[in-house]
């Protein structure tokens, strides 16, 4: 569900990013600039999806298991919207759009659920 650090679809955003003594670079953000038109809809009917649902810990941890394991369903969108946008301010992507589908590409393969497993298992084991 959406925090005050994550992009939202339905508005224009505002960020500034500063790096070192620079003055702050002031960026403007929405769907329409960051992405294809044919992923910004898919990201749009997601979030559509997601709105009317009554939001419980039971169902957050049931779509975002499945968003990791399998990289479908409308929160895998949205956790790929999420990461294209930061990755691409972060300087890891030239655009979101690549960002957004090496996130997609990801979460389809499984591979962020067995790393978040194996984080958790470490974690519990160093304590």
């Amino acid at each position: 569900m959406e925090g005050t650090t994550l992009f939202g679809v339905h508005k224009e955003a505002k960020v500034f990013i500063q790096d070192g003594a620079d003055e702050a670079e002031q960026r403007s953000l929405s769907l329409k600039s960051l992405y294809s038109e044919e992923t910004a809809r898919r990201i749009v009917a997601a979030h559509e999806e997601l709105k009317p649902m009554k939001s419980s810990l039971e169902k957050i941890v049931e779509m975002g298991e499945n968003a990791l394991k399998t990289g479908q369903g409308a929160a895998s969108l949205q956790i790929a919207s999420q990461a294209g946008t930061l990755t691409h301010l972060a300087g890891m992507f030239p655009t979101a759009q690549e960002g957004f589908d090496q996130a997609l590409a990801i979460l389809k393969s499984g591979s962020a659920y067995d790393s978040l497993m194996n984080w958790i298992k470490d974690a519990n084991h160093c304590h």
